[in-house]
């Protein structure tokens, strides 16, 4: 990239609005629901769509926990209101454990609903159980209480006869003590992501790890803990929808940018939409402007969710997966406050293709970097697949 071609898409790249496009995705994405996710691909199709040379649409493919595209199954659509968590008994100065209007990640994605006047239950710590007792224990009625994610467990749980569980999970709890962590996978299977069609339906919760302190300092009281549960929520077939912005080039080979939207952190990875949205609209203000040719290989620009519609666009546009020749996956690309110098991570592609990309893309950046004054540690990895699946 000459230093003229990369001046002109700095200057046309408007890093306030893409700051803003990032609060905006952040701010829908947050509620994790998929009236939500169609919320959040209208906006990016309208962003897109403002800038000349852009043409922008919003794909749909079934979310009806059935429909396969290769080897993956489709999500179960799942819609969210309110709910939340009480402890009844013992009487507790704050007896509300999680609120899901308070934080969204209070409540488990995939949440089966109770009934309007909630679900009371004994609640059970299962790390307190030993193996006797967990081979032999039947949580017909009750709800567990564990410092796991409970993804894998949740089949086990739900084989006993347990109506919900209640998670103080986080892989640094002292570090971030008060948070809550985001559980989005509610799917039966070993390894399993989305819930299915016949997977098991039981309402989870999310606390933090101190809130989770709490409940075992009164299990150690030998207390019995009962708690209600009120979940407003619905498993429906549905739709899962992509974002797809498109610039003609030239010729009808293509480049493919792509990231995923629909998830709870403005890094992860509403950063890596917000800079596909804008890089659409830079490069299309420059064409239109004259400022830079039309390139030769037209550019096709992909947000949705991870994997899934991913999966899904390859196995229902084979046609044009054929006329790609190059792609870039972008995840997570904030800088953490204070954090000097920064780590730049490139994942290489797969030994079954390798392609100069990676090194080409490592000096880019490198440069790049240098040009700003931006200091940066440049990390080119081996390949670990996510949406880069597609190489």
């Amino acid at each position: 990239m000459t230093k003229e071609v990369q001046a002109l898409v700095e200057e046309a790249f408007d890093l306030e609005e893409a700051l803003d496009i990032l609060r905006n995705i952040y701010l829908i994405d947050r509620w994790f629901t998929f009236p939500k996710f169609h919320e959040s691909a209208d906006y990016a199709v309208a962003m897109m769509n403002e800038a000349p040379q852009v043409h922008a649409e919003k794909l749909e493919y079934p979310a009806d926990g059935k429909s396969r595209f290769f080897d993956w199954t489709m999500p179960l659509a799942w819609d969210a209101q309110e709910a939340y968590l009480e402890i009844i008994e013992p009487k507790v100065p704050d007896r509300y454990l999680a609120r899901r209007m308070k934080d969204p990640c209070s409540l488990v994605m995939w949440s089966a609903p109770t009934p309007p006047e909630g679900v009371e239950a004994e609640l059970v710590y299962w790390e307190g159980l030993d193996e006797e007792q967990r081979q032999s224990i039947d949580l017909k009625g009750k709800m567990v209480f564990t410092t796991q994610n409970p993804r894998e467990m949740k089949p086990l749980w739900a084989s006993k006869g347990a109506v919900g569980i209640v998670s103080s999970t986080m892989p640094n709890p002292e570090a971030v003590s008060e948070g809550i962590f985001w559980v989005n996978g509610w799917g039966d299977r070993p390894g399993g992501w989305a819930l299915l069609a016949d997977d098991s339906r039981l309402f989870g919760f999310g606390i933090s790890p101190n809130r989770g302190k709490e409940l075992i300092r009164l299990f150690e009281e030998n207390l019995t803990i009962r708690v209600r549960a009120v979940v407003n929520s619905k498993l429906y077939e549905g739709t899962l929808p992509q974002v797809c912005g498109f610039i003609q080039g030239e010729t009808d080979e293509e480049v493919l940018i792509i990231g995923h939207q629909f998830e709870v952190g403005a890094d992860d990875n509403a950063s890596g939409c917000a800079i596909i949205v804008e890089l659409a609209r830079g490069l299309g203000r420059l064409i239109e402007a004259g400022k830079l040719p039309r390139p030769r290989r037209s550019l096709r620009f992909i947000t949705g969710a991870e994997c899934y519609t991913t999966f899904a666009y390859a196995s229902t546009y084979p046609e044009r997966m054929a006329r790609t020749i190059a792609g870039l996956n972008i995840d997570m690309i904030s800088v953490r406050g204070g954090r000097e110098p920064a780590t730049f991570r490139i994942l290489a592609t797969p030994h079954a293709n390798i392609c100069f990309c990676d090194r080409l893309l490592a000096r880019i950046v490198k440069d790049t970097f240098a040009q700003c004054n931006i200091p940066a540690e440049i990390q080119l990895r081996p390949y670990n697949w996510s949406d880069n699946i597609l190489s």
